[in-house]
């Protein structure tokens, strides 16, 4: 159980998931935060490389429950979802029937 603790707080703090993955009825985290672009963003010199930051903020301070933070470079997850497949999105989900939140790259 030990190991577990220290595997959450010290291993990767946003990992890849599959597209049917994403909010499915048994998964681990009820909020779920995706980016839908390439790892590459992620990174420490991606344009994406803050939500790391956010991911361990939420990991050290959350109070009731994480949020899991993915990444998922499939094109077709995001058609699949009706989102373009050429732009990368940052998706906050918040449960069963939610509406997601869509920030769309580029969007001020």
């Amino acid at each position: 159980m030990f190991a577990n603790y220290v595997a959450l707080f010290t291993g990767d703090h946003i990992n890849p998931i599959k597209c049917e993955d994403i909010q499915q009825e048994k998964r681990r985290f009820y909020d779920e935060f995706v980016y839908f672009g390439p790892k590459e963003d992620l990174l420490d010199d991606g344009k994406y490389n803050f939500i790391t930051d956010v991911a361990i903020v939420d990991k050290f301070s959350f109070d009731e429950q994480m949020t899991g933070f993915w990444y998922n470079e499939d094109p077709q997850c995001r058609i699949d979802r009706e989102l373009d497949g050429d732009k990368s999105y940052l998706v906050g989900f918040n449960g069963f029937n939610s509406v997601p939140h869509i920030i769309e790259e580029g969007q001020e």
